[in-house]
């Protein structure tokens, strides 16, 4: 399922001009309050009409002024989490959640809403009132609602608006599990950058109006026309970790990188230790450009609890700030590769250290710089890896062994 967007607006002296494809997965839709992103959103959804410009999704247009084409918002089959939610409060979780799922054609119908309540961990509040609930419980009604839709888009308008950030640590592994169950495209607005990273590096920069880019996370960075769009202050840098054990002792979690075996952790990852997490969990470890010092030795003499290898893949000088991009290694065997990482560095560091492409080099950071979050919702100590593996069949996921698939 592929979605195409051409796109203009002219609405009083706001304009929008948006440019953006998306064959699968999820789009990450990045820039500052006002610049058009919930404005994209209705014009994808047909709240609002283009002034000009095409839409399609899965080779069928939504809307062509040219052609005079338009498809009306109830038969695009394109589901909105909206920032408000916007449920009915006076009926309850069931009725919510039901909506959608009974106007659909029996023959689309993957799943029941008590499958996916129980996915979303809502089963117990199916008869309670919408207006009854929290913030968290409402915003998985409101997934569920859009999952029992069974669109072909799914689009999330700043999903984690307004939660606090132990509802967000809860919102963002959700969002993780809907694309696993789903697999269709899906776009979510954040002006939050980290957030998003947390999801996708795969982004659609806005800023007053019109696309700036779209692309990978890492290339953005090297591209000066969109470097300084990118608030690198951020945690950019996400670790994709199993939590292997926790050291009550040591007072550490200890992880080693998605899909590198327990017995090739030669260099494991540390950060402060939170008993909410259990071995086998999927985490992601979050980290700032800045947070992360190079060493050409190990430096084990040093209270940093991070010491991980790493060769320099490229140096990047924008705008008067040098980082270094390093592929860091979690032990022995070509299993053992880590993703890339964003490390801040000085001119005089890359003088001094002869840093450049090709450079073995170690990344030193503390355990306490190190954000942990729940990368998918697990009840279980599951083996992380096998969560991730999407090419399997929806019954067979780990999370997903109570949702029978009706395809």
């Amino acid at each position: 399922m592929s979605l195409h967007v051409d796109v203009q607006l002219l609405r009083g002296s706001f304009e929008l001009d948006v440019q953006c494809d998306l064959s699968d997965g999820m789009l990450g839709v990045y820039g500052p309050s006002g610049s058009g992103k919930s404005t994209l959103i209705h014009l994808l959804a047909g709240m609002i009409r283009p002034t000009t410009g095409k839409i399609t999704l899965g080779g069928n247009t939504l809307s062509d002024v040219k052609t005079r084409a338009f498809v009306p918002p109830h038969q695009r089959q394109v589901a909105v989490v909206f920032q408000d939610n916007r449920l009915w409060p006076g009926k309850t979780v069931r009725q919510n959640i039901s909506y959608g799922y009974k106007l659909t054609p029996k023959s689309v119908r993957r799943f029941d809403p008590v499958e996916i309540a129980k996915l979303l961990k809502i089963d117990h509040l199916l008869d309670r009132k919408a207006a009854d609930l929290s913030g968290g419980e409402q915003k998985r009604v409101a997934f569920a609602r859009a999952i029992l839709c069974f669109p072909q888009l799914l689009l999330l308008d700043e999903p984690t608006a307004g939660l606090d950030p132990k509802l967000i640590d809860q919102i963002l592994p959700l969002l993780k599990q809907v694309q696993t169950l789903m697999r269709i495209p899906m776009m979510i607005v954040s002006h939050q950058l980290s957030e998003l990273l947390s999801l996708t590096d795969h982004l659609l920069l806005i800023r007053d109006g019109r696309t700036i880019a779209q692309g990978r996370f890492m290339e953005l960075v090297q591209d000066q026309r969109t470097f300084n769009r990118l608030n690198l202050s951020e945690p950019v840098n996400v670790l994709p970790l199993t939590v292997d054990h926790l050291d009550q002792s040591a007072g550490l979690t200890v992880m080693r990188f998605r899909n590198t075996p327990s017995a090739a952790m030669r260099y494991p990852v540390r950060g402060v230790i939170d008993d909410a997490f259990i071995a086998g969990q999927c985490v992601n470890g979050l980290l700032r450009p800045s947070d992360i010092t190079l060493a050409m030795s190990p430096a084990e003499t040093i209270t940093m609890q991070n010491r991980l290898p790493g060769v320099v893949r490229q140096v990047i000088e924008q705008s008067n700030r040098h980082f270094c991009v390093v592929d860091m290694q979690a032990g022995d065997g070509e299993a053992s590769q880590a993703p890339g990482v964003l490390v801040e560095v000085t001119q005089q560091a890359i003088s001094e250290f002869n840093l450049r492409q090709g450079v073995h080099t170690w990344c030193l950071f503390k355990a306490s710089a190190l954000q942990l979050h729940a990368d998918v919702m697990t009840g279980t100590a599951a083996d992380c890896d096998s969560v991730h593996q999407q090419s399997r069949p929806v019954h067979e996921l780990p999370n997903l062994k109570n949702t029978r698939c009706r395809k």
